[in-house]
């Protein structure tokens, strides 16, 4: 058997969200109802407030930090793509609704980590490594040597990435790609930001699902 390419899963999806001008300060009570607004269909189980400073919540599937410089997003449950854009959207705009008037987002980094898993029995760790390092080559200059990974670089007119491919355990292979997006000469304003995040929410997530999952197909099976 070999690596299913068709049955690939986001696994990972976390974003560094900027905000425009930066904030000195959070009023205390602002945050705390900034909760509230977050959480109104039960999406977060844990806060955290840092007085005047931001906030951290938390749920299996979901984190989201609050600094005076931006938001931390994170989500290790995906649905769909469309669900994601939608919940992250949400997040930013009621986070400017209630401690950021006025201030616009902006992205400079997304990260994207989703898998292949393993059609057999095969262990995936050594498909890679034998793949990335030929028998012929000499491993001894790196003792205890276990696996491998290619890690890739590379720059278009949107964005920079750092991809990866490497094992995922032993039974699936993990493609994972960083895009930090080039600045608009034009400073970010409200309204028109959000939507520019998503669609950068969409290219990330379409750069590993396609064209890194193509790449690889092509010589890791």
């Amino acid at each position: 058997m070999s690596l299913l390419y068709d049955s690939y899963g986001i696994r990972r999806v976390a974003l560094e969200v900027n905000l425009w001008p930066e904030v000195e300060r959070f009023k205390t009570k602002a945050l705390s109802e900034l909760f509230g607004a977050l959480n109104s269909d039960g999406m977060f189980s844990s806060l955290e407030l840092r007085p005047e400073s931001g906030a951290r919540f938390e749920s299996d599937a979901w984190a989201y930090d609050l600094s005076p410089a931006g938001v931390f997003v994170r989500c290790v449950q995906m649905t769909s793509l469309d669900d994601l854009k939608r919940r992250i959207h949400f997040l930013l705009d009621e986070t400017r609704k209630c401690v950021a008037p006025d201030r616009a987002f902006y992205t400079d980094e997304i990260r994207v980590l989703a898998h292949v898993p393993e059609g057999g029995k095969r262990d995936v760790e050594t498909v890679v490594s034998k793949k990335l390092i030929p028998p012929r080559v000499d491993r001894s200059d790196l003792p205890g040597l276990e696996g491998a990974g290619l890690s890739l670089t590379g720059t278009t007119e949107m964005y920079h990435y750092h991809a990866n491919l490497s094992p995922y355990g032993s039974e699936a292979l993990a493609l994972s790609g960083t895009l930090t997006f080039r600045p608009s000469p034009e400073p970010p304003r409200p309204g028109s930001d959000l939507d520019v995040i998503d669609g950068q929410i969409a290219v990330a997530c379409g750069f590993v699902t396609d064209e890194l999952r193509a790449f690889s197909s092509k010589f890791i099976t």
